[in-house]
């Protein structure tokens, strides 16, 4: 329902269903090869998706070839971005063991 209302506000919308048509089977398949995770590659080409709704008028600016580019970009950096969020989590996780035994440590439980 929503994205019909959305659609009736936006009516060149189908830019962006083009080429959701088009390019996510082989966009899914390049991003499951790429993060080896068949989920993540959905949720990054999803991810991407709805960014596009934020960028509609770039997209419909672009030729069928420069739209392609623009999502394989797109969903490039949001795996890169995920990466570098990952580290920082692992890093932040994985406290020394001087930090762990601080009295003060103790205290955030």
């Amino acid at each position: 329902m929503k994205e019909e209302l959305y659609a009736m506000d936006h009516p060149n919308i189908s830019v962006i269903e083009e080429c959701h048509r088009t390019c996510c089977p082989e966009l899914t398949g390049w991003c499951r090869r790429m993060a080896g995770d068949p989920v993540l590659a959905e949720d990054l080409v999803q991810e991407a998706f709805l960014r596009s709704l934020l960028h509609l008028p770039l997209l419909e600016s672009l030729t069928e070839k420069q739209s392609r580019a623009w999502f394989y970009r797109t969903v490039k950096n949001l795996f890169l971005d995920r990466k570098r969020h990952e580290r920082y989590e692992t890093v932040a996780e994985t406290l020394p063991q001087a930090v762990r035994d601080a009295e003060e440590y103790d205290m955030t439980d």
